[in-house]
């Protein structure tokens, strides 16, 4: 399949409409190949990400998280985004950005964490101003509550980290709003919206005060959201296409933030309060 054709069966069903304005989404690099056939999926890059995409033969890289997201005015190999450029042009392997557009998508980022969680979302947490059927989170109302400690576990089992959260208003969660990704934007939506719990990522101190213990806000971690987002890719981009293309998901982990483990946070901090 051509490139450009490629693109156009991508961009039909991720619109770049939907995407936030700001946003850094496209083809970020072209190549010379005539022909698409290997297309690699992954959240971000590195460099061990693209070892594997050479590896794998790939004529182009699908990632979600854009290498390029403010304009540069010159390539410098000796910073992360000049160096992987240089890899990626020298190795002829183009590179195409699905982001907020995936994350809009009626099975995108939010609607992938949901099924993974055993959920299923029946709307979405804030829709489209500009395209009817899209839309950024989702919203899960439960057949049966659910214990605050069990939809704890629940999360932290999937994700595989340690959560940050603050206490709610209710020990039984019936109505939850999931924004995967950066979602401290959103409080007010998921508020509006009677959830009794929030699961999103990047939550700073007074995000939290800000809540008022009106809902539980549950932070599993940026990349511990979005790290499904290449199989959901696969999955559309496969049913969308067929086997004119070989969609392949990375297996390198990219995730840069590192845990020190079994420490029980909330203890240390009780004891050294008590030392004052």
């Amino acid at each position: 399949m051509e490139l450009s054709r490629l693109v156009e069966i991508i961009e039909l069903e991720f619109p770049p409409i939907t995407a936030w304005s700001d946003d850094s989404i496209g083809l970020q690099i072209s190549n010379s190949k005539s022909r698409i056939k290997n297309v690699f999926l992954t959240l971000e890059l590195n460099e061990s990400i693209i070892e594997e995409a050479i590896s794998n033969a790939s004529d182009l890289i699908i990632a979600f998280h854009p290498l390029i997201f403010k304009p540069i005015s010159a390539v410098n190999t000796n910073n992360r985004v000049g160096n992987l450029l240089t890899k990626l042009i020298k190795n002829d392997i183009a590179l195409y950005v699905i982001h907020t557009n995936f994350d809009s998508h009626p099975n995108g980022t939010s609607h992938e964490l949901s099924l993974q969680l055993g959920f299923k979302k029946v709307d979405f947490l804030v829709e489209d101003k500009n395209l009817e059927g899209y839309g950024m989170g989702a919203i899960i109302d439960l057949d049966e509550p659910i214990n605050t400690e069990d939809l704890l576990r629940k999360i932290s089992k999937l994700c595989n980290s340690p959560l940050r959260y603050n206490k709610g208003s209710k020990s039984l969660i019936k109505r939850i709003a999931i924004l995967g990704g950066s979602g401290s934007g959103y409080i007010s939506e998921a508020l509006n919206k009677n959830c009794d719990a929030l699961i999103t990522a990047d939550m700073k101190y007074h995000d939290f005060h800000s809540v008022e213990g009106k809902m539980i806000v549950i932070d599993p971690g940026h990349y511990e959201m979005e790290q499904f987002v290449p199989k959901a890719m696969k999955r559309i981009l496969d049913k969308k296409i067929g086997n004119e293309i070989n969609f392949v998901t990375g297996r390198e982990l990219t995730n840069p933030v590192l845990y020190f483990p079994e420490n029980d946070y909330i203890d240390l901090q009780k004891k050294y309060l008590n030392k004052l």
